[in-house]
């Protein structure tokens, strides 16, 4: 009897009677993902060696279901690439969320841009990470992304949604002319910049910001503007205007 036979026989066995093996169990994870997912491998439930090994053999096939961008970051099912020329497609934002650790977020002008509070889009992906000395994966096309560190341990509890807000309020605060209410309209409407599944946590949120320190680090709004003033007016709002994805 060979062994691949026999491994076939076990897995085909288990969901017969019910249950799945542990490779089974990871692949039905992945085969379960909404066409564009990206994931880490480390999210896929089952023992390291078995999720290499499944990893491996989906993308071994001749028509994979999944692709690999970096070490350890992979998408269901390819994104398009263009017709003529095969480029990999340019990292988009539910990619950066799984290119950094927990606790991160979009950083800065990026931050700003993402939430709908700026106009002015970065050409580089910057992304606030609460760790030292961490180096991004490469990314596919285009400029690759830089991690910025930041050193409030208590954005380590955040989730991306979380940290990106947080590092938009450090960036001097919504430049709108017309006022608060018409900056957080755009907040709400543009909301396509959330992670899903991330709904913004306001006792979370305030207790992170609790522990950061403008003055020396970024250089806030000044006034109407910054940063207490910011974290402030959020405090009020959120709980009518965040909406959990």
């Amino acid at each position: 009897m060979s062994r691949l036979w026999y491994d076939s026989y076990m897995n085909s066995s288990a969901v017969g009677a019910g249950r799945l093996s542990a490779s089974g169990t990871a692949r039905a994870w992945i085969e379960a993902l909404p066409a564009g997912t990206w994931f880490r491998s480390a999210a896929v439930p089952g023992e390291r060696h078995v999720v290499r090994n499944v990893l491996s053999r989906l993308m071994a096939v001749e028509r994979p279901i999944i692709g690999r961008v970096a070490p350890s970051v992979y998408w269901r099912q390819p994104p398009p690439r263009h017709p003529r020329y095969g480029k990999a497609p340019i990292l988009t934002h539910s990619a950066d969320s799984v290119l950094a650790p927990p606790g991160s977020g979009y950083a800065g002008r990026n931050a700003l841009h993402r939430i709908g509070w700026c106009r002015q889009m970065p050409y580089r992906t910057t992304i606030a990470i609460p760790y030292r000395n961490l180096t991004p994966p490469p990314s596919p096309s285009g400029p690759p992304v830089l991690f910025v560190e930041r050193h409030n341990r208590r954005r380590r509890e955040l989730n991306w949604n979380e940290a990106t807000l947080l590092e938009a309020a450090l960036s001097s605060g919504p430049a709108d002319y017309r006022g608060w209410d018409h900056a957080m309209s755009y907040f709400d409407w543009a909301n396509g910049w959330m992670k899903q599944g991330a709904p913004i946590r306001k006792d979370a949120f305030l207790w992170a910001a609790d522990a950061e320190n403008p003055q020396t680090k970024w250089p806030a709004g000044e006034g109407y503007n910054s940063f207490d003033s910011v974290i402030g007016r959020l405090a009020a709002d959120l709980p009518d205007i965040v909406k959990a994805p």
